[in-house]
């Protein structure tokens, strides 16, 4: 993944396991190191949350957090794809192109890229990487 970037996998009795992508925070962003996503469509689906969520989610008790955090990664995703052309990047010159897997959905290959036209390439290519794993990605505040 990318510097600033933290995988967390949270065990809970009601909610399960549930995986998280999360932006550790600098003074000044929520976002952190996903700064570069502000005020782009991929902002609104990144939920902020207090950081108090997340430490309590850590110890066990995930559902706190899970009330807040919006729908399944995967949900999205399809949110994305609904309202804007997600068909990959190197679909004209790929090989292994096919129009059914390779837009952005649960199922994409590996290979996907979003069709970007700006510095946030990279970011975007990871924020769908991470929820195409089915994990959640948020930015935290202090409490």
């Amino acid at each position: 993944m990318i510097p600033g970037l933290r995988l967390l996998t949270l065990n809970d009795q009601d909610a399960g396991t549930v995986l998280i992508a999360h932006a550790v925070p600098t003074s000044t962003n929520p976002l952190g190191t996903l700064q570069g996503l502000a005020g782009t469509l991929w902002e609104p689906c990144i939920p902020i949350v207090p950081e108090s969520l997340l430490q309590t989610a850590l110890r066990g008790y995930a559902m706190p957090l899970m009330r807040v955090i919006g729908p399944h990664p995967h949900m999205l995703q399809k949110k994305i794809a609904s309202t804007h052309d997600t068909v990959c990047a190197q679909s004209k010159t790929c090989p292994i192109y096919k129009p059914r897997d390779c837009f952005l959905n649960k199922k994409q290959p590996d290979c996907y890229e979003y069709p970007c036209v700006d510095s946030s390439d990279l970011l975007v290519t990871v924020l769908i990487q991470c929820w195409k794993e089915g994990r959640y990605v948020i930015g935290s505040v202090p409490n």
